[in-house]
């Protein structure tokens, strides 16, 4: 009983995180839409809600995970343009 709710859980787990990689993909294109090549940190702050709305549709386990590695990536890229 205890390895078939951990199977279920596992394979759950998986999926959740197969599509939140795929969410992030889009909300960093989402973020990176339209940029002009030099923008201010106003710009910058748009964008990234810009790509949370990306992930507001999931609810799925891994989510809090990936908005946090999201936005780390989408700081990342905006420090890098700097």
């Amino acid at each position: 009983m205890f390895a078939d709710l951990k199977s279920t859980l596992s394979v759950e787990q998986r999926f959740s995180e197969n599509r939140c990689h795929k969410v992030m993909q889009m909300a960093e294109n989402a973020y990176q839409e339209s940029l002009p090549e030099y923008y201010t940190e106003g710009v910058h702050q748009t964008q990234v809600c810009n790509s949370q709305w990306e992930t507001s549709t999931t609810r799925d386990t891994a989510r809090d995970v990936y908005d946090s590695c999201r936005t780390a990536r989408i700081t990342n890229f905006w420090k890098k343009e700097l």
